[in-house]
């Protein structure tokens, strides 16, 4: 080989080395990073690893969690559900999941099967996180051709967000509502709803295309020896949801069951079994249409006890290849733990989520600006002495207090309490210096948590807590109650 074609092939190297390099590095700091698409933690785990496979739309994203099924049944499983997921989405999220899992049972969940359309934005949702060749199938089958580069190529489609992009685009981890979670997402959004809507028997014929890739879906695991399973989640089916009317939808649900008798496939519709879930109004679902953590767990248990008793599901909890999923199992509970928290907004209960937190694992800082609030009651204080803050009566005294509080940091409780005065104290976790100030309205008027360069405290008038996970220095939550009102209102 002479000189010149040496240099040649040295040059093509080098392209392509590059070319990969900028798809690798590059290209994931423009893609969209919304927690409503299939979580991207499904490609970290090994082939052939989970027995049970969920998919469908937001609805099922929020309401199947794979760690709570391990945890009480022994089930292993991921949940590849997404927001907004077609049924045409459906089948190649299932095609790439039978080659790479080889399931024992696919769960479907139905509620887009009335949606003819495949917006680009929810079609990302999928392309983005699937495999080849599914992803360039589905892209072929599925979209126009001249939008076919802007899938393939994901800078194509994203490359417009260089004005948009923050701080969480070059950072590789999954939203904390997302992260560790086996594809669930998880919020502790509560709203009430009124019912769970007039249930109609009626039935209509499904949307062609639609009943195309329900029947293709069926086919596709009978034909791979895997079982399947279709399912509507709990909800108000009598809401009209942007363009969705549910009270016709419920047409097409129904209609659904004609062709699961035609198969031979379970369909576990709970606009006929929601009232088995016991299900709150006012604190389960986020006004009727996702379930929320509360709900979730109701659902999940429900959900494994149906599986366990119709389909015969290996218990992997006894097996050491699975022993992943107990630390995996922790983490999750962990991550339960964090959301309440930073999701309430009523005192008494943000003191109560505080008060079972583990101190050897959180630490958690309070600070007083302006005063301490003249609507603090002796619940209020009783709480704060069970965290931690033995002494806090004094906060009930009308008159200006400053307060610095501070557990799990030190080997002892730090409580510092001054009269209408500033206060000032220094301590650290491992080597993160924490400077903690609180000053009356008369002496500063400010409350600082600054941890290594940063001033986490929101700075409100009354109690600001800032609460750091101590292994990671993560901060938690960082949020005020402003006492001296008596909505004592949660700021954030």
């Amino acid at each position: 080989m002479s000189l010149v074609q040496i240099k040649r092939v040295i040059k093509t190297m080098l392209f392509f080395v590059v070319l990969f390099v900028f798809y690798v590095l590059v290209v994931p700091v423009f893609r969209d990073k919304s927690i409503e698409r299939v979580s991207k933690e499904y490609s970290e785990f090994s082939k052939e690893t989970f027995d049970v496979i969920f998919t469908g739309s937001s609805v099922m994203m929020n309401a199947i969690y794979p760690l709570q099924l391990y945890e009480d049944y022994g089930i292993s499983s991921f949940n590849l559900g997404c927001g907004s997921q077609r049924l045409a989405s459906s089948y190649y999220l299932i095609k790439q999941a039978l080659r790479e899992q080889k399931p024992d049972l696919v769960v479907l969940d139905v509620y887009m099967v009335g949606a003819t359309d495949m917006p680009e934005g929810f079609t990302h949702y999928v392309t983005d996180s699937l495999h080849y060749p599914e992803k360039i199938q589905m892209i072929l089958d599925v979209l126009p051709r001249d939008r076919w580069i802007d899938f393939v190529y994901d800078l194509g489609a994203y490359h417009s967000r260089w004005d948009n992009l923050t701080v969480d685009d070059f950072s590789n981890k999954e939203s904390i509502y997302r992260r560790g979670t086996y594809g669930a997402k998880i919020h502790y959004f509560a709203q009430e709803f009124e019912s769970f809507g007039t249930i109609s028997t009626k039935k209509k014929k499904l949307p062609e295309s639609q009943e195309m890739y329900l029947r293709k879906i069926i086919k596709l695991c009978q034909d791979n020896n895997v079982d399947i399973m279709l399912t509507l989640m709990p909800l108000d089916y009598s809401k009209v949801a942007g363009e969705i009317d549910r009270s016709q939808w419920q047409l097409y649900w129904n209609a659904v069951q004609d062709i699961a008798d035609e198969y031979n496939v379970e369909y576990l519709n709970f606009m006929y079994h929601y009232d088995e879930l016991n299900l709150d109004k006012m604190k389960d679902t986020d006004g009727g249409t996702h379930l929320n953590a509360y709900g979730a767990a109701k659902l999940t248990k429900y959900m494994g006890k149906y599986l366990k008793e119709h389909y015969k599901l290996q218990d992997v909890r006894q097996n050491p290849r699975y022993d992943f999923m107990e630390t995996d199992l922790l983490q999750f509970k962990q991550t339960l733990e964090q959301l309440e928290l930073v999701e309430e907004t009523d005192i008494d209960t943000y003191l109560n989520l505080l008060k079972n937190m583990s101190k050897n694992e959180y630490a958690i800082v309070v600070a007083v600006k302006d005063i301490q609030g003249y609507s603090l009651k002796i619940d209020t204080i009783d709480k704060l002495k069970k965290i931690g803050f033995v002494h806090s009566n004094i906060l009930l005294e009308k008159k200006y207090h400053s307060f610095i509080g501070g557990v799990g940091i030190e080997e002892s409780v730090i409580e510092k309490y001054g009269n209408d005065e500033a206060i000032e104290y220094s301590t650290s976790i491992g080597d993160r210096k924490i400077e903690i100030t609180s000053e009356t309205l008369n002496t500063g008027n400010e409350s600082k948590i600054v941890i290594g360069n940063t001033d986490y405290s929101k700075n409100i008038r009354g109690l600001n807590f800032v609460v750091i996970d101590k292994k990671s220095g993560e901060i938690i939550d960082s949020v005020a109650f402003d006492t001296h009102v008596p909505e004592m209102t949660c700021y954030r």
